[in-house]
């Protein structure tokens, strides 16, 4: 019995051996189809990338016009040309490769370069590649500005380790007829509608090159970097870009960031900002004395810090800072190069510099921009009036409450555009409205002159002068009216650009005229502008006369822009006098005639030799010897006529909190 019951137990232990090895051969069948299955797909889809490459190598290599490049390209940020190098695949299914030097060189095909410089061409790759990356919201697209695409063989060879270091980034070289062509193009409906203006505006080489690549990385995004560069350790280890966080980065030198080289996407907040600082500072271009006051070119990190500073601080234990600033903003990256181990980018040298003409230029563009020479003195009437108001009819009055005067406007033909008479005979002033108590009527009257024209510019008036040109000479003039947090600020932005294109004299309506004033005769025929000592020693913001279309004019309305848009907090207007008052006042002086902003009494001759005449002495200015500042009390009987003092708590509220150039970017992108 126990024998059969073994034979039988034996039996049934091999049935169940047989069926388990029945079951784990299907699994096997099955997994060996899945596999086969799997490789012919990869074998399928290398061979249509393959064939995907192919038919873009062919569809590129001949130039396409504009219009098509932007249909083909315009996400990407490049543009038509012929192609530098085969993208080819490894036999593994590897990444793609270049396998061509991209570099020109031979005789027959060197488009026109002098036999000492080499033509470099474009390295175009497919938009799967460089902008479908979810993990990398920056483009893989290297721009590089140049004048020419004929370069020392130095820089030739730079570009080259670009394309073969970084084998799946598009590497696209930018020359000066090509950014011209760009930056002047009609932008009505861009993000960035001064862009032409800005671009007439750059004639320094390092103004031309931050404007080009700003824009275009504002526009397309991806990386900038000084063609003089080659990429480091720390920079092609791909720690530094492929990270979804980051969405802006820069480098820092010491403790602010530093130029060579920029990493963005498309619009983010800090390249758009980096575009409104590189336009504000256009005008240090123009300063008399860089020594004194910072030129365009020392001032070039004071762009990207400013731009970066509102919404990104300093973390100084990593490689990397992430610590913003403001809330749900997209992330900004400070690189600490210090920090990183080795070096980011190495910089070259190059053999024959001297004989490479690498500058942008842009002579032609200033003319259409300013022209600080023009001493003409001349001013248009008719503009005047109608910006102005005019002469009211007696009716205007009616509008006023049964206790106020109405302002009228006076004008005399004789006042302007005198010949040998280089300020005119007007007296400029601004109100929010032209409703006067007794007490402000009485003081205006002070200043009618005999000779003298005299225009009181309500809010209406201030509005129309701002909108009654395109005013090619200021590019952000209507960009940055939104970051104007009080009355004060609207009428110190005002009066420069008022002075600027009709010239004459500014006072504030509290003050009167001292008694060596003598009613106006103190301004000589030959003075081109004059200003009084302050009591602080500095030059007077709250009354100065000067010509039509004088630089300093021009410096301190540039100047109050360039301040305003690097104004971090919008609800602070008790830094007024800083940002667009005698502080911005001050930076024009110097912007004029150098020095240390506190000129004493004398005359001074500055950029495009045109004078300043300074008038007094802190104690004359004390004594109220030429004018008497402040005659009617502060705050005094400013209720009555629905005005409230800048630093007053009435006037801070409803103001945002945040900078100018989020204030901007929420405008422009609303």
């Amino acid at each position: 019995i126990n024998r059969i019951i073994r034979s039988r137990s034996s039996k049934a232990i091999m049935i169940t051996s047989r069926s388990k090895m029945r079951n784990r051969s299907i699994i096997a069948g099955i997994l060996i189809l899945i596999c086969l299955a799997i490789s012919f797909f990869t074998m399928f889809e290398e061979k249509r990338m393959f064939q995907d490459f192919t038919t873009w190598n062919s569809t590129t290599s001949s130039v396409v016009s504009a219009d098509e490049e932007e249909e083909q390209h315009g996400a990407a940020g490049t543009r038509g040309g012929e192609d530098a190098s085969t993208i080819t695949t490894t036999g593994n299914g590897a990444e793609p490769v270049v396998t061509n030097a991209g570099i020109d060189d031979t005789s027959n095909s060197n488009h026109g370069c002098p036999n000492n410089l080499v033509f470099v061409q474009d390295k175009m790759l497919p938009m799967n590649i460089t902008h479908t990356d979810k993990n990398r919201p920056i483009p893989r697209v290297v721009h590089f500005f140049v004048k020419s695409k004929c370069l020392p063989k130095d820089l030739a060879e730079n570009v080259l380790q670009w394309k073969e270091q970084l084998v799946d980034h598009s590497v696209l070289i930018h020359d000066q007829n090509e950014i011209a062509q760009y930056l002047t193009k009609e932008r009505s409906d861009s993000k960035l509608p001064f862009v032409a203006k800005a671009f007439h505006c750059a004639i320094q080489h390092e103004a031309i090159l931050d404007l080009a690549r700003l824009v275009w990385l504002h526009d397309h995004g991806g990386i900038s970097v000084d063609i003089d560069h080659v990429p480091g350790e720390s920079f092609l280890n791909g720690t530094l870009l492929d990270n979804k966080q980051l969405h802006f980065v820069i480098e820092d030198h010491e403790s602010h960031p530093y130029p060579r080289f920029v990493a963005t996407t498309p619009g983010h907040i800090a390249i758009f900002g980096s575009v409104l600082l590189t336009t504000a500072t256009q005008y240090r271009q123009h300063v008399f004395n860089s020594t004194a006051y910072g030129d365009y070119t020392s001032m070039r990190n004071d762009i990207y810090r400013h731009a970066v500073k509102p919404f990104q601080g300093h973390d100084w234990n990593k490689t990397i800072s992430f610590k913003a600033h403001v809330p749900n903003s997209l992330p900004i990256g400070i690189v600490h190069s210090k920090r990183s181990v080795g070096k980011m980018f190495i910089q070259t040298t190059i053999t024959n510099k001297s004989s490479y003409g690498n500058q942008f230029s842009n002579d032609n563009g200033l003319k259409k921009c300013v022209d600080l020479t023009n001493d003409s003195n001349q001013i248009d009437v008719k503009a005047l009036l109608d910006v102005s108001g005019g002469i009211e009819a007696a009716a205007a009055a009616a509008a006023c409450p049964k206790d106020q005067i109405y302002m009228h406007n006076t004008f005399d033909p004789g006042s302007v555009n005198q010949a040998g008479r280089k300020v005119p005979k007007i007296i400029h002033m601004t109100s929010k409205n032209k409703c006067f108590t007794k007490k402000y009527s009485d003081n205006a009257d002070l200043w009618k002159f005999e000779g003298y024209s005299f225009f009181m510019h309500d809010d209406v008036a201030v509005q129309r002068l701002v909108n009654s040109k395109a005013w090619p000479e200021f590019p952000l003039l209507k960009e940055a009216l939104p970051c104007l947090n009080s009355g004060a600020m609207k009428a110190d932005y005002w009066r420069y650009l008022a002075t600027w294109e009709f010239g004459g004299i500014y006072t504030d309506m509290d003050n009167a005229p001292g008694y060596q004033f003598n009613n106006g005769s103190i301004i000589a025929d030959d003075d081109d502008a004059l200003f009084e000592v302050e009591r602080g020693g500095f030059p007077s913001q709250y009354f100065y006369a000067t010509s039509p279309h004088h630089p300093v004019t021009y410096f301190m309305m540039s100047a109050t822009i360039e301040r305003l848009i690097i104004m971090y907090r919008m609800n602070a207007p008790e830094i007024t006098p800083q940002v667009t008052g005698p502080g911005a006042c001050k930076v024009g002086i110097m912007s004029h005639i150098g020095g240390n902003g506190y000129p004493q009494r004398g005359k001074y001759k500055g950029c495009s030799n045109r004078n300043i005449t300074m008038i007094g002495t802190g104690l004359t200015a004390k004594r109220k010897t030429y004018i008497k500042r402040s005659v009617i009390a502060s705050g005094e009987d400013q209720a009555e006529m629905n005005q409230t003092h800048y630093a007053s708590k009435e006037a801070k509220n409803g103001l945002a909190s945040h900078s100018c150039l989020m204030e901007i970017n929420r405008t422009i992108y609303r």
